[in-house]
């Protein structure tokens, strides 16, 4: 009997520091088909995609780092997960282009490019969706494309 009633407030202090230690807010799951940055980034396809983007006039508005025209392209690897939805969504934008004041990345219009089909540009951007993501000045927290209406 004395056990049961010294077992009791271990318990009681046990059960307390677990729930002090638990955080209230959800922790984030990643999509199942999302892929960290560093699975991809010496793949044949990112590869692939870089020599595409270095044969492009892409470049005189994106830079790795900076800022030109247009976000670096680290930025943009810090925006978007690297997954499928997002590949397609991007690759879109780059060969449909941007119009002024449509872009999510300020007022900047993006040429389309009509000739490169969907799967360079698909290339293209896991290239750049397998870059590490800039950390200054963009959040750490990414963002999956979602369709709006």
């Amino acid at each position: 009997m004395n056990t049961r009633l010294l077992l009791l407030p271990i318990a009681l202090f046990l059960a307390y520091i677990i729930a002090c230690n638990t955080s209230t807010n959800p922790k984030k799951v990643s999509d199942s088909t999302d892929v960290p940055h560093a699975a991809t980034q010496n793949s044949e396809e990112a590869t692939s995609g870089e020599a595409l983007f270095m044969q492009s006039d892409c470049k005189s508005c994106h830079d790795r780092q900076n800022n030109i025209i247009g976000p670096s392209l680290a930025q943009i690897a810090a925006r978007y997960t690297f997954n499928d939805a997002n590949i397609s969504h991007l690759a879109k934008r780059v060969i449909d282009g941007v119009k002024m004041n449509e872009g999510v990345w300020g007022k900047q219009e993006m040429t389309p490019h009509p000739d490169l089909n969907q799967q360079d540009a698909e290339l293209m951007v896991k290239y750049i969706l397998s870059l590490p993501p800039d950390v200054h000045g963009t959040t750490n927290e990414t963002q999956p494309y979602k369709k709006t209406k």
